[in-house]
């Protein structure tokens, strides 16, 4: 008799539960992405082969040329210089749609090796095409004078 009650117009209790638990699990969901969005990683240690590439990284989109020349090695440097002189490649980054972080890092005993991923975002010129171009760069860096520097830097154009 219960059942056939229930089959003419009364709630069913499974149907409710159901839909408590999908309420419940969205609004679960909506309070844990929140949370995650309000954080980020912390910056890394600025004497560390990340944190002195992510140093690199602000002071060439800066145009800080001094300070970017500060953390290479001496030979990069002049290598670097020589490049630059020719192809005038600090200047002020104004593009917003660059990403760029920081992958992995690998660190041996005086040297260490840092990954770079460039993100570029565009308009996309068609429904099938995908809107963003990633390139990754390997950093390297040494031990000189006790203190981390890029031996290898990525291009400062690559950079903006």
């Amino acid at each position: 008799m219960a059942e056939t009650a229930n089959r003419s117009g009364g709630p069913d209790r499974f149907l409710i539960g159901i839909v408590a638990g999908v309420l419940v699990l969205t609004v679960v969901g909506v309070v844990v992405a929140a949370a995650a969005a309000g954080r980020t990683a912390p910056p890394p240690d600025p004497e560390s082969p990340a944190g002195v590439v992510d140093r690199y990284v602000a002071a060439v989109r800066s145009g800080d040329r001094e300070a970017a020349e500060a953390l290479l090695t001496r030979a990069a440097r002049e290598a670097q210089r020589r490049d630059l002189d020719r192809a005038g490649y600090y200047a002020r980054s104004t593009e917003p749609s660059t990403r760029i972080a920081l992958e992995t890092t690998a660190v041996q005993s005086d040297t260490a090796t840092v990954r770079l991923t460039v993100s570029r975002y565009f308009a996309r010129s068609g429904p099938f095409q995908s809107n963003v171009s990633s390139t990754d760069y390997d950093v390297r860096l040494l031990r000189e004078d006790g203190t981390w520097k890029i031996s290898q830097p990525p291009p400062p154009y690559a950079l903006y």
